[in-house]
């Protein structure tokens, strides 16, 4: 169990990647994104209706490292332009919560009572994912705004981020658009978290960020628009402990 909960602590970042990228996750209804089949950008984004928040629960989730598989229950709550609240539950039990900001990412490991705070500065490498990288991910509505986004032939749109040492690329398969592929790379440090669709119509990823050969799956979930939920991210300074890394 500690080793479980050290990689879900670790990859907490990785796994929100998936959440958006599942074909089986249309965001479909008379709010946010219609269901996918739009034919061309500028029809999708004609579809588009705005939503204040984004709940998906219930997602299943798979880990594998090492030649072992982990399992998990996670949920995802989405702010835009805000916050993204991770809990990931096992044998009915929150095992790890997780808050990932514009300035900082913020890991709780309930059994070992271990909160880990990462602020993002400009000391050492930059990470390859950010989120910003995330919430492009999660909201493709953004595309419609989007400067970086070019067509390749008739069915795939790629949306190239990149800056410098790290390349950010996110690939779009029409109609829809929906996710297909992205490559981020941070080529200062080698670290890197790519996805794909694979032939079972599901994204997997794959990562040595954070943890090292890791690949992530994930399905299912069950998809609210502009629930209020309290992102609630603290706890008792005397019964755990708090790292600032």
């Amino acid at each position: 169990m500690n080793r479980m909960i050290r990689i879900l602590s670790g990859c907490g970042l990785i796994i929100a990647l998936i959440f958006s990228c599942s074909p089986q996750r249309r965001l479909s209804g008379d709010r946010g994104i219609a269901a996918g089949s739009a034919g061309s950008l500028q029809a999708f984004c004609d579809s588009v209706k705005p939503f204040k928040s984004l709940y998906i629960k219930g997602i299943d989730a798979k880990i594998f490292l090492d030649d072992e598989e982990y399992k998990s229950k996670v949920s995802v709550y989405y702010l835009p332009d805000s916050v993204f609240l991770v809990s990931a539950v096992n044998a009915g039990f929150e095992i790890v919560r997780m808050g990932v900001s514009h300035d900082s990412t913020v890991y709780i490991n309930r059994l070992d009572k271990l909160v880990y705070v990462i602020r993002n500065n400009d000391i050492g490498a930059a990470p390859p994912v950010l989120f910003e990288d995330l919430e492009q991910l999660l909201n493709r509505a953004l595309l419609c705004d989007s400067k970086e986004v070019e067509r390749l032939g008739d069915s795939t749109l790629v949306v190239d981020r990149s800056i410098q040492d790290i390349a950010k690329r996110i690939f779009y398969k029409l109609p829809g658009p929906q996710v297909n592929k992205f490559e981020f790379f941070q080529k200062k440090t080698g670290e890197y978290v790519v996805g794909e669709m694979n032939d079972e119509k599901k994204i997997i990823i794959y990562s040595n960020y954070i943890v090292d050969d890791l690949t992530l799956q994930a399905e299912g979930g069950a998809v609210e628009y502009d629930r209020i939920l309290n992102v609630n991210l603290s706890v008792n300074s005397r019964k755990y402990t708090i790292v600032y890394l």
